[in-house]
């Protein structure tokens, strides 16, 4: 089945990083142990964060590059005092590129890259626009916020000793059929070929993709005092 598209709006019901989180067990393994873990909304499951955080910011930017609204391109860059070259992944302008969902990742990565070109370590911090002390949570994290705000995913607030307010999002079933009718098959193909057939740019990809979560890694207070 074809990707389903909202009779509101022309535009995808979800984007290929949203497909990734509402069917997070297609993509990362279930989490064992003390293993960092993103708890699915249509099943009680829990997936290893690291692995789908990576497979939804991959998802978003080979997605945005399919479409044709960016192009990824590896380019030499001096380093270590310009005493030797490295290769990095940049993402620049290409064109209009598809219609995505409103709040999507792929619709923020392309309001960025439409600045001009952008490593893609800076690229992924920048759309992950906080610091977290879990950081590979944050993919997650975004791609519910952007389904929240289209009305796609409800939230529940508790309080904590009447004070504190703590939140998570729940998945009406109207979302969970709509997903559930969504084919998969473009996503999993771009994350499956990429790899054998671009190796060299799935590696930078990959590599690059790690750097920038790792670069939002929220520092512990205590540390600085």
């Amino acid at each position: 089945m074809n990707q389903m598209i909202s009779s509101e709006t022309g535009r995808p019901a979800f984007s290929g990083s949203e497909l990734v989180f509402l069917r997070g067990e297609h993509f990362a393994p279930v989490a064992g142990g003390l293993t960092p873990r993103v708890q699915l909304l249509h099943a009680d499951i829990r997936v290893k964060a690291h692995e789908l955080g990576e497979a939804i910011l991959a998802a978003a930017i080979l997605g945005c590059e399919a479409s044709g609204g960016i192009s990824l391109a590896v380019e030499a860059k001096k380093a270590f005092l310009g005493l030797r070259t490295v290769n990095v992944l940049t993402a620049e302008p290409a064109g209009t590129g598809a219609p995505w969902p409103e709040h999507s990742l792929e619709s923020n990565l392309q309001g960025i890259i439409r600045n001009g070109p952008i490593e893609v370590t800076g690229l992924v911090y920048r759309v992950l626009v906080e610091d977290e002390s879990m950081p590979w949570e944050l993919p997650a994290k975004i791609v519910q916020k952007g389904l929240h705000s289209r009305g796609l995913l409800e939230v529940e607030e508790t309080r904590v000793l009447k004070v504190l307010k703590s939140h998570r999002y729940r998945l009406p079933d109207s979302t969970a059929a709509l997903a559930a009718q969504s084919s998969l098959d473009e996503v999993q193909r771009l994350l499956r070929n990429t790899p054998s057939m671009r190796p060299d740019l799935w590696k930078l990809l990959v590599d690059q993709i790690s750097k920038g979560v790792k670069q939002r890694q929220k520092m512990d207070e205590s540390s600085n005092d």
